[in-house]
């Protein structure tokens, strides 16, 4: 199969491109966008025809619910990252006894009332089977997965 009328690599090395027009080289180069004429003065070969786009194979439902699956797995990932670097948060009692005339120690089952956007920390034994779970289902590695244990046990 011959190749089709397009710039090519130019075959004498010259210049950057060389207009082939399906049947013969022709004076038409191109070098770094700017285009002008030089004559071959060589016996040039013509160009290998690009090689077929490979055939597409699957993009079927099921390669649809993978692309999923693989993006929800990063954005989890991505996630636990986000938790793990955020910083500790302390609580009354590890801040040490309130002030005999200071207020009185809060509950520290519930958060704080506040309006900062404060979010309470994910249950950790629900992180641990979501993690065992993407790993079960292949979208982690043993690798990742303990690592992503480790961070989530260091907290």
């Amino acid at each position: 199969m011959a190749a089709s009328a397009d710039w090519y690599p130019d075959p004498a090395g010259y210049h950057e491109v060389r207009y082939w027009d399906g049947s013969a080289w022709t004076d038409h180069v191109a070098n770094a966008g700017v285009a002008g004429t030089a004559s071959l003065d060589i016996d040039a070969p013509p160009p290998s025809p690009a090689p077929p786009p490979p055939a597409k194979t699957g993009g079927g439902w099921m390669d649809k619910v993978k692309a999923v699956a693989q993006d929800v797995a990063e954005q989890g990932k991505a996630a636990l990252d986000e938790v793990s670097a955020a910083p500790k948060s302390t609580t009354p009692s590890q801040q040490g006894p309130a002030p005999a005339n200071g207020p009185a120690p809060t509950d520290v089952s519930s958060p704080p009332p506040s309006t900062s956007g404060y979010t309470p920390e994910p249950d950790l034994a629900r992180q641990l089977r979501d993690l065992a779970k993407l790993r079960d289902e292949g979208i982690l590695t043993d690798e990742e997965f303990s690592a992503q244990k480790a961070k989530l046990l260091a907290i």
